[in-house]
């Protein structure tokens, strides 16, 4: 897909599109919700099932996180600017979790085509570098963690499409992903077709499957608040070892 394909199909909106907030609010606004979530169960649970899918395979490690869909921090929707400060805490808990057992630090790239330059600049203080496409999906291989919450269907479809699959991957369900009404708008196209979708579960079967944690619900953290992404995503990920890649070829595709 060309960049000009890309800009049709996802239209970005510019910086003056959004309302006008400074780096300190969206620095304050992130801590409020990253506070919240630090303070959540679903946090110390996410880290310990990173923990057990990252060591799976004995002798490699998680080398780098490809981040997708994680939305804009400058949406004038409260609700929507809060879901994306949420997935963002979930994604530095998990890169925390890889980073307590690497050798080196492990890499974070997001593409989202909603980022402005103010998002980009928010990001890059965690150390998070900003790609556009197709040049994240570029950097998925058998050593990557890939983090596509409430994705679109272009995103599971080039997933589908990179050799080799990444070792873990934090998505929507399965069930979530085959539902053929989701990508149904103008916006992000006519959905999985029918082979895509049997491709996305061939990919999925070397994979072990566990839901995330379900988050603890209060006046804060109401049950269709930001939080709720927790209920319908799974971590799935890959526990075979190196021999096993030299045996079963077919795998890694």
């Amino acid at each position: 897909m060309t960049a000009a394909e890309v800009d049709m199909k996802f239209p970005i909106l510019k910086d003056d599109e959004f309302p006008i907030l400074s780096l300190s609010f969206v620095h304050e606004d992130f801590q409020k919700w990253n506070s919240a979530w630090r303070a959540n169960d679903a946090s110390t649970k996410l880290e310990e099932q990173i923990h057990i899918a990252s060591t799976g395979v004995k002798g490699r490690s998680i080398r780098n996180i490809a981040a997708f869909s994680i939305g804009t921090f400058q949406d004038a929707r409260t609700i929507a600017r809060s879901r994306s400060h949420v997935q963002l805490a979930a994604l530095l808990t998990i890169k925390d979790a890889l980073n307590a057992s690497a050798t080196q630090p492990v890499r974070c790239f997001i593409q989202d085509p909603l980022l402005t330059a103010l998002d980009a600049e928010f990001l890059r203080f965690f150390g998070i570098e900003i790609l556009h496409d197709p040049v994240c999906f570029c950097t998925i291989d058998q050593d990557t963690l890939v983090y596509a919450i409430s994705a679109n269907d272009f995103v599971y479809r080039k997933i589908c499409e990179v050799r080799p699959w990444p070792r873990i991957l934090v998505c929507d369900e399965i069930d979530i992903i085959m539902d053929t009404t989701r990508g149904n708008n103008e916006q992000y196209g006519s959905g999985l077709s029918a082979q895509q979708m049997q491709d996305l579960k061939d990919m999925l079967k070397p994979y072990m499957e566990e839901p995330l944690p379900e988050a603890e619900y209060n006046e804060v953290v109401i049950k269709s608040g930001p939080f709720s992404f927790l209920d319908s995503s799974s971590i799935y990920w890959r526990t075979y070892t190196a021999m096993e890649h030299r045996q079963y070829p077919e795998k890694l595709h």
